[in-house]
C-alpha cells in the first residue's frame, strides 16, 4: 500500500513539472499590431532647446508650443489621425530640419505652433498663416479660425505669411500663433492648462475638417 502511494505520488510529482516546463517554453504574447491612420500629419512646436521664443515673466514660448502641440496630438490620435512631431523634448531643431521631416513624411499637412509677441500689450487674438499662392494652406488656415472663433478664442484674421516652414514645405502648411504672450492677461490664458485644452480642441477639429473635405 505504501510502495503503491509513493508511486502515486511520484507520477503527480512528475505531471506538475512537466506542466512547468511546457508554460516556460510557451512564446510570449505577440505585441499588439501598430495602429493603422487614414491620414498623418506634422505638428511642429516652434522654437526649442537654444531658442526659446518669446520669454514673458518666467515663461519661454517654446515650453508653450510644444504642450499645445502635445494635446493636439492627443485629440487627434483619439480621432485615428496619426501625428509625425518635429520635436518631442526640449531640442534645438533648425527650420531646415522642420521642412525636410515635412518633405520626407508624406504627410497630409504640416502646422506650426506658436505664440506671438508685439510692442502693444493691448493685443490680443489668434492668428493663422499660409503660404502665398496656396489655396490649401488658405483653406486649412481660415477652417483654424473658424473654430478657434466658434469655441470662444478671440481670433485676428487668417491671411498670407512668408515664414520659412511653410514656403519650404511641399505639403499644405499653415503656421498658428496662437495668442500675445505679450499680452498679460492673454499669457495667463495660455499658460492655463484648460485653455491649451482649449486651443487644442479647436485645432484638432479644424484639421479633422479640413481631411475630411480633402478626400
Amino acid at each position: 500500500m505504501l510502495e503503491a502511494l509513493i508511486a502515486a505520488l511520484a507520477v503527480i510529482i512528475c505531471a506538475v513539472v512537466w506542466c512547468a516546463a511546457s508554460n516556460t517554453d510557451k512564446p510570449e504574447t505577440e505585441p499588439a499590431p501598430e495602429p493603422v491612420y487614414a491620414h498623418t500629419v506634422v505638428l511642429d512646436p516652434g522654437h526649442g532647446g537654444e531658442y526659446p521664443g518669446c520669454v514673458r515673466d518666467g515663461t519661454e514660448e517654446k515650453s508653450l508650443t510644444l504642450e499645445i502641440c502635445n494635446r493636439i496630438r492627443e485629440r487627434l490620435d483619439d480621432s485615428s489621425v496619426g501625428v509625425i512631431m518635429t520635436r518631442e523634448e526640449d531640442a534645438t531643431v533648425s527650420l531646415d530640419e522642420r521642412c525636410e521631416t515635412a518633405n520626407a513624411s508624406g504627410a497630409a499637412l504640416f502646422v506650426s505652433i506658436h505664440a506671438n509677441s508685439f510692442t502693444d500689450e493691448s493685443v490680443s487674438g489668434l492668428e493663422s498663416y499660409f503660404c502665398k499662392g496656396s489655396e490649401s494652406g488658405r483653406a486649412l488656415s481660415d477652417t483654424v479660425l473658424a473654430h478657434a472663433e466658434r469655441a470662444g478664442i478671440a481670433v485676428r484674421y487668417s491671411r498670407e505669411g512668408d515664414y520659412q516652414v511653410i514656403r519650404d514645405t511641399k505639403i499644405p502648411a499653415i503656421l498658428i500663433e496662437t495668442g500675445y504672450m505679450t499680452n498679460p492677461a492673454e499669457l495667463e490664458r495660455l499658460r492655463s492648462e484648460e485653455y491649451q485644452s482649449l486651443l487644442a480642441e479647436a485645432i484638432a477639429g479644424a484639421i479633422i475638417e479640413y481631411l475630411g473635405s480633402a478626400e
